[in-house]
């Protein structure tokens, strides 16, 4: 949308995006791989069936909110391996970041925050007290511009949620 404020070419920038998109996500693909598989050399076979799957490449040659919502993905998912093998606060802050785009690109991304809040939870060691408090900074993080947002939409806009209304 940036690009639209300079008068330039959405479907070209769409496409340029696209490329950088699946660019990030096939490294984050073999990273992932490289780093926390048993055997690394499965990261050459999996980023190369990632990148010549049909629905791969169909999600990457639109200007949908696939790809970026998979980047985010791999990436958040790259973070939270990081966090829970090296137990530093950066990796799991930086999943906690990009976990927080995950709603923003698509909807369904809410459902990686109590997925990896019960990861902190279930994988690292610790005291219950010491995971608690981890878990704790990870949803405030993940959940906050989730939040600032819907607050935004139901008083700013119509008192719905994301545009939506529930009925019984």
């Amino acid at each position: 949308s940036g690009i639209g404020l300079f008068k330039g070419d959405l479907v070209n920038a769409a496409h340029g995006l696209n490329i950088l998109l699946f660019a990030f996500t096939t490294i984050g693909v073999g990273l992932t791989f490289i780093s926390f598989s048993s055997n690394p050399e499965l990261s050459t076979p999996a980023v190369f069936l990632f990148a010549i799957f049909p629905i791969t490449i169909k999600m990457y040659s639109s200007s949908l909110s696939e790809p970026l919502f998979l980047c985010l993905l791999v990436i958040t998912v790259y973070c939270m391996l990081q966090y829970l093998k090296s137990a530093s606060l950066k990796w799991l802050i930086s999943s906690a970041v990009l976990a927080s785009l995950l709603p923003m690109a698509r909807y369904m991304g809410i459902v990686f925050i109590p997925v990896g809040a019960a990861s902190v939870l279930v994988f690292l060691s610790g005291s219950w007290k010491e995971r608690m408090k981890k878990v704790a900074i990870f949803v405030v993080l993940a959940s906050l511009p989730f939040l600032i947002w819907e607050a935004w939409l139901y008083f700013a806009i119509d008192h719905s949620f994301a545009g939506r209304m529930l009925q019984l």
